[in-house]
């Protein structure tokens, strides 16, 4: 039991640093392509999913 519930939460871990991943490149990408894009409302929108799938991450990494 306990096998299928490491299980799980690795590819639950793997989900996350890809999605973690993907996020950080398109911020990345936007505000290299133009730094008026550091105060857009969508930039801001991005950074803050990336702020909470982190926490998910970090969250689900010692269990």
């Amino acid at each position: 039991m306990g096998g299928s519930n490491g299980l799980e939460n690795s590819k639950k871990l793997a989900y996350l640093l890809q999605e973690i991943e993907g996020l950080r490149e398109e911020l990345n990408k936007r505000v290299s392509e133009d730094l008026k894009m550091v105060n857009n409302v969508e930039t801001l929108n991005l950074s803050q999913k990336l702020d909470k799938l982190i926490a998910r991450y970090l969250k689900n990494k010692d269990r």
